[in-house]
């Protein structure tokens, strides 16, 4: 089985790249592919002018302005790159709703609005791509910006590189972990054997990074066992065509040990309080390339968490951070810090799981337009939707500070909402995180079970 097992810590740590998370993600924005963007502004000025005209009709009625940049991502980059042409909807304090495009700068502004009245929200969605919202806006937010990443079915290019793992411990009943210091899909296998594939970027040298590991069974209620056996390290230059590689484990990278421990949430009734397990590893920020993973995590008394792990470090690896992540009844809280591992009790604050209000259980239908509501147990985390299609997010909606409650917004008319959802049932989760003070990723986060809403 291949598939990208860090795809989850690495969402989160990232806080979902390409979702629209506007101050959060290093690389919101996008491609300068708006053809004709200045004719489009100029199409779009009178009906513009005349949906400003609308907002005291509908609402509105003051002298407040709300600006709104929308990038999508450049895929050669990851930059963000204003973009005209993107359809913005805003609903306006005093419930008016207005749809202006934005122009060749990628921005723009409502006028008219009665911030007195209550606060705004505003949705970017261009064809092809998927919705992002922003509710909750206040004046002092100033100029918000929407990020709406990557069109959802552009696959990124990737080139195959496979092979077999040679002087494996135990080829008969060990698994492999194997990644790249590149942008592309690691391998991990559920079942033993030494064979193995990554997708890698094209024209990019990179390196691999193997580890042989057992997967036995939980010796204990809380408890992983996956002892490692060996690492492999090796260079590889570019490909642009499909590559076998042979690792062999008979040439072991050295590794570092690491044994410590961590408090998981304080609060009694807390899921995460006695999580179901705990889980550590290092990965590069810059490349996902995983660089150390557990030989064990132990539950205590007390919801402390002993780990024993292993890292090696990698010259092309040059942004490492480990994550401690806890898992309990699906909600999944992590913290992520700078740099390799030290052993030792880890002071660490993790993020509770909020208390559903609004539905009451994860299994419970909530109606799609009608609000969520949750109980924090934490400060200064930013609360997001995630609606999903597949498991691809597909609208991402962020809401303030600490918010306790979030509400989907309507999309812009043009948005055909079924074909990214479908109709009936949607799956969706919360997320909550607090952003680095580099801004380059969430230290701090806490995603709930899926949630079912019904259209």
């Amino acid at each position: 089985m291949r598939y990208c097992i860090w795809s989850l810590a690495l969402l989160l740590a990232t806080a979902a790249p390409g979702c629209g998370d506007d101050d959060a993600t290093p690389d919101d924005g996008g491609r300068d592919d708006a053809t004709g963007a200045d004719a489009d502004a100029d199409a779009d000025a009178d009906a513009d002018a005349d949906a400003d005209a609308d907002v005291a009709d509908e609402g509105g009625g003051g002298t407040g302005t709300l600006t709104v940049l929308v990038t999508v991502a450049d895929p050669s980059s990851g930059e963000g790159v204003p973009t005209a042409g993107v359809v913005v909807a805003a609903d306006l304090p005093g419930r008016g709703r207005v749809e202006q495009t934005t122009g060749a700068d990628g921005r723009t502004t409502f006028e008219g609005l009665d911030w007195a009245a209550g606060t705004a929200a505003a949705t970017a969605w261009r064809d092809a791509y998927g919705l992002v919202s922003r509710v909750g806006i206040v004046e002092a937010d100033g100029e918000i910006e929407l990020a709406l990443g990557l069109p959802l079915d552009d696959a990124p290019a990737r080139v195959e590189v496979s092979g077999t793992a040679l002087h494996m411990a135990d080829p008969d009943h060990h698994s492999l972990l194997v990644s790249a210091t590149t942008d592309g899909e690691s391998f991990w296998s559920d079942r033993p054997g030494p064979a193995w594939s990554i997708q890698v970027a094209p024209d990019d040298p990179f390196t691999i990074i193997a580890v042989e590991f057992a997967q036995e069974p939980a010796p204990c209620v809380g408890c992983l066992s996956m002892p490692i056996s060996g690492w492999v390290v090796q260079d590889h230059a570019a490909v642009t065509a499909p590559a076998t590689v042979d690792l062999d484990f008979a040439t072991p990278a050295t590794a570092t040990n690491v044994t410590g421990s961590f408090q998981t949430v304080t609060r009694g009734d807390s899921p995460l309080r006695i999580p179901d397990y705990g889980f550590v590893s290092v990965f590069d920020l810059d490349s996902m390339a995983v660089l150390g993973t557990i030989n064990s995590t132990t539950l205590g008394t007390g919801g402390t968490i002993d780990f024993d792990m292993e890292y090696v470090t990698v010259a092309a690896a040059t942004h490492p951070l480990t994550a401690f992540r806890v898992i309990g009844d699906d909600w999944v809280s992590g913290v992520v810090v700078e740099g390799f591992p030290a052993s030792g009790a880890q002071d660490l604050r993790f993020v509770d799981a909020p208390r559903l209000i609004a539905p009451a259980r994860p299994t419970a239908r909530h109606p799609f337009h009608e609000p969520l509501r949750w109980e924090l147990f934490d400060s200064a985390v930013t609360p997001a939707l995630l609606i999903l299609d597949e498991e691809q997010t597909v609208w991402w909606i962020r809401g303030p500070e600490d918010a306790t409650t979030i509400t989907v917004p309507e999309p812009p008319a043009a948005c055909d909402l079924s074909a990214l959802i479908g109709t009936g049932l949607v799956e969706a989760r919360l997320y909550f995180y607090h952003r680095h003070e580099s801004g380059d990723y969430s230290d701090h986060y806490v995603q709930s079970p899926s949630l079912i809403l019904e259209q």
